[in-house]
């Protein structure tokens, strides 16, 4: 029972770790959401500023060309009108002043055309520039975007693998719980069931149709087995699923075999008990109980006369043909495998 208890309590421990590491995981994921919704807010201005530049790019662009289409029909004009005007001047003694001041007009056009394209150019480098600048940061958006969605993707499917192991695993402790309160109330129904038995009249030490009788507590490391066979689980080992701890001994044997007494005795119980099936309960005296369980038959009936070697049942005709073999003093279970010969 204790074995039980502890195995009840690892599960229950285990699963309040689950549900832990379950809150940490939604409080990650929330974060994760939050981070990017934040990423994608940001990308949505990023592209919006990256829109408005394109859109400010081809205006530039278009004015630059504006711009040097202006300078190159200057340029040409003058390099086809400008030795000509000078030649005039000079065969019709035109005055000095006048082309002087005709060349200062085109130089004055020449540098504002030439600033124009200057400032032109120098905004459209300023407008690469900061295209340059927003599309790196595009490509930093977009790959923080893809680690939290691959972030979320994971922490996802660690939510869904732990909901579902929290769901296993709490079935598992209802039906532990369960199980261990239905073997508490059969033990409860055991121990009262021994707490009655020793509560009645002692059985004289002396009995007439005792073969040869020998007081029980005498007979430690000398009882004959109670049926031929192997013990697979010994006192204190582990049992109904690693849940409880054996207050007996399981002994494997072949289907249908021959289950005895192992001393002189009379049967204060014979009947079924849940967890325990066909049950033989023989009172030995002095407050010492011999217990047979699992039994597929059973001969005899209470207040029945038995001795050592006596057959009082058979194990099932199944694959599990095994007997669980009990000594108790009182309502306490006591190691059976010292009072047993040797050897089997």
């Amino acid at each position: 029972m204790q074995g039980m208890t502890q195995s009840l309590a690892r599960s229950k421990a285990r699963r309040a770790r689950i549900r832990l590491a379950l809150r940490h995981t939604a409080l990650e994921l929330g974060k994760t959401r939050i981070a990017l919704a934040s990423i994608k807010r940001q990308m949505g201005e990023a592209e919006e500023r990256s829109a408005r530049l394109d859109r400010q790019e081809r205006s530039l662009q278009a004015r630059l060309r504006t711009s040097r289409q202006q300078l190159l029909h200057l340029m040409q004009v003058r390099f086809m009108l400008g030795s000509k005007q000078r030649l005039r001047f000079l065969l019709e003694s035109g005055s000095v002043g006048r082309l002087d001041r005709l060349l200062g007009e085109w130089r004055w056009i020449d540098r504002e055309a030439t600033e124009s394209l200057r400032r032109t150019q120098h905004l459209a480098v300023r407008l690469t520039r900061s295209q340059q600048v927003v599309s790196h940061l595009l490509y930093v958006l977009r790959a923080m975007r893809a680690a939290r969605e691959r972030t979320l993707v994971i922490l996802g499917s660690d939510r869904a693998r732990r909901a579902a192991l929290l769901y296993a695993l709490s079935n598992r402790v209802s039906e532990r719980e369960l199980r261990l309160h239905a073997v508490r109330r059969h033990y409860r129904e055991l121990a009262t069931l021994l707490a009655r038995l020793s509560a009645q009249p002692a059985i004289p030490e002396n009995q007439s149709n005792a073969i040869e009788f020998v007081p029980f507590g005498r007979l430690r490391g000398r009882l004959p087995w109670p049926v031929r066979g192997t013990i697979v689980r010994g006192f204190g080992s582990a049992e109904a699923g690693g849940l409880l701890l054996s207050h007996g001994l399981w002994i494997a044997t072949h289907p249908g075999a021959r289950v005895r007494a192992v001393a002189h005795g009379q049967v204060v119980f014979s009947g079924w008990l849940p967890h325990f099936g066909l049950l033989l309960i023989v009172s030995q005296g002095h407050g010492y109980y011999t217990v047979y369980a699992r039994n597929a038959l059973l001969y005899d009936q209470v207040g029945d006369w038995v001795n050592g070697g006596d057959p009082i049942g058979r194990v099932s005709q199944g694959r599990d043909a095994e007997l669980y073999f009990q000594i108790r003093q009182g309502v306490q279970p006591i190691d059976p495998a010292p009072w047993l010969t040797p050897g089997g």
